[in-house]
C-alpha cells in the first residue's frame, strides 16, 4: 500500500482507562457500550486501572467488560489499581497474575493495524511502588526502537498509565520517573500521540517543540471523579481525505440523556510520516 493511499484512510482508535471495577456505574458503562458500538472503531486502547482493589470479583467484571467491547485489536495496559495492595506475596511475587489473565493477548507489548496504526504499550506500574510510576531507560530505548521500525505511514502512538505531561501543578508528581526523558526521546522517535489516563482529568497538550502531543482520558467508569469532570473517553480520528487530518474528540457522559456526548474535538497536527 502505498503512503498516499494509507494517508487517504479513515481511522478511529477508541481510548478509555481508569474504569475502576469495583466503583463503577451501570448505567455509565451501558452508555460506554453504547458508544463503542456506535463509533465503530478500528482499535481499541485501555490505558490501565481496570479495577479499583485488583479483586477477583473486580477483574470478572473487567473482563465481562472487555468482552463486549467492538471485536477489534485492543490493547491493555494495567494501572497501578490492578495490583495488589495489602496481599504483599501477591504484590511481590506475582503481582500481575490476575492482571495477565484479564487482559490476556490485549496486554501484548504494541498494537499494529496493519500500515495504518502502532501503538506501543510501556508499562509503568511498579510493584514496589504503590500510586506513582516509573519508566526504565531500557523501556524508554525499547519504546524508541519500535517506533523507529514502524510503517512511514502508521500514526504512532506510546500508551502509559501514568501521564509524562500534565496540566495542572497538583498533578505533577504523578507523572512517572524519567517522564522528562521519554518526552525527549519518543517523539524523535516519531512518536505523535502520547495516551495516557491515572489523574481521571481529559485534555490535550503538546510536547514542546515537537509534532507530538499528549492525550489524556479521564475515568471511564468510575464514580471517583475530579469535581466537575464528568466520566469521559477519547475518540482518536483520522479522516478520509488526502492529507489525513488528525483529531482528538472528546465524550463525556451526560446524566440527563444517559448517553456520552461529544464535548469538544482537538486537531492534532497535520500527517508528518518519517
Amino acid at each position: 500500500m502505498s503512503t498516499a493511499n494509507a494517508q487517504a484512510q479513515a481511522l478511529t482508535v477508541l481510548h478509555l482507562s481508569d474504569t475502576h471495577f469495583g466503583t463503577e456505574q451501570a448505567a455509565v458503562q451501558r452508555a460506554l457500550l453504547d458508544l463503542a458500538e456506535s463509533s465503530a472503531p478500528d482499535a481499541v486502547v485501555v490505558t490501565g486501572d481496570l479495577t479499583q482493589r485488583a479483586t477477583a470479583l473486580q477483574f470478572e467484571a473487567a473482563q465481562r467488560f472487555l468482552a463486549q467491547l467492538p471485536r477489534v485489536p485492543t490493547l491493555v495496559l494495567p494501572g497501578n489499581h490492578d495490583i495488589k495492595l495489602f496481599d504483599l506475596w501477591t504484590r511481590l511475587f506475582v503481582p500481575y497474575r490476575a492482571w495477565s489473565a484479564v487482559a490476556g493477548e490485549a496486554g501484548a507489548a504494541e498494537l499494529r493495524l496493519d500500515d495504518r496504526l502502532l501503538v506501543v504499550a510501556a508499562d509503568t506500574t511498579r510493584r514496589w511502588r504503590h500510586r506513582h510510576g516509573t519508566l526504565s531507560r531500557h523501556q524508554i530505548e525499547a519504546v524508541a526502537a519500535r517506533l523507529t521500525h514502524a510503517p512511514q505511514a502508521a500514526w504512532r502512538m506510546v500508551a502509559t498509565h501514568h501521564p509524562l505531561c500534565v496540566a495542572q501543578r497538583r498533578d505533577l508528581e504523578d507523572r512517572p520517573r524519567h517522564h522528562d526523558r521519554a518526552l525527549a526521546r519518543w517523539p524523535a522517535a516519531g512518536a505523535q500521540v502520547l495516551l495516557a489516563g491515572h489523574i481521571h482529568l481529559p485534555g490535550v497538550m503538546p510536547v514542546s517543540g515537537t509534532a507530538c502531543s499528549v492525550v489524556q482520558a479521564g475515568t471511564a467508569l468510575s464514580h471517583r471523579l475530579r469535581p466537575g469532570v464528568p466520566n469521559s473517553v477519547n475518540l482518536l480520528c483520522q479522516a478520509a481525505d488526502p492529507m489525513g487530518s488528525r483529531r482528538c474528540e472528546r465524550w463525556d457522559y451526560d446524566a440527563g440523556s444517559g448517553r456520552f456526548v461529544v464535548t469538544g474535538s482537538t486537531p492534532l497536527g497535520a500527517w508528518a510520516g518519517r
